[in-house]
């Protein structure tokens, strides 16, 4: 004698999700986004500084350079000074008092600019003939250790 077997089979009405499901997982995406775009936000104003810090670095190689061939400073537009959007970088050199086109010190200020401002650690960077790399906040104070 062979028996069927009956399996029971629930049919729902409603395949799809109820709308406490749907809210509880726009609360969780909420939630987490919340917590990753100011560190994804913070974490771009920090890739920008390194391409701040750079640009300077470069044009103080550049400087030293053409110090140890001329026996002074390069004027600000024997430079080649990368352009970059979000610091405007500038190269500034004092003239010696015996001659306009020598000079013996420098400075080279990377400020920010355009959606780098809300960068209010490091506004300005700063080097000099020295190798003194300084840096300022938005109060103008110094923030050297945070910056470079």
């Amino acid at each position: 004698m062979i028996k069927t077997v009956r399996t029971k089979r629930f049919f729902f009405a409603n395949d799809g999700f109820t709308l406490i499901e749907l809210l509880i997982s726009v609360a969780v995406i909420g939630i987490l986004a919340s917590i990753a775009l100011p560190s994804y936000q913070q974490y771009v104003l920090r890739s920008h500084r390194v391409e701040a810090t750079a640009a300077l670095n470069d044009i103080y190689l550049q400087q030293v350079a053409y110090f140890q061939e001329n026996y002074h400073f390069a004027l600000a537009e024997n430079l080649t000074i990368t352009s970059n959007e979000y610091y405007t970088i500038a190269v500034v050199v004092s003239p010696t008092a015996t001659d306009e086109t020598s000079s013996t010190a420098f400075e080279i200020t990377a400020t920010t600019t355009s959606s780098q401002t809300s960068d209010y650690t490091c506004k300005k960077f700063t080097i000099n003939q020295l190798n003194i790399q300084t840096s300022y906040n938005s109060d103008n104070t110094s923030s050297t250790s945070d910056c470079w």
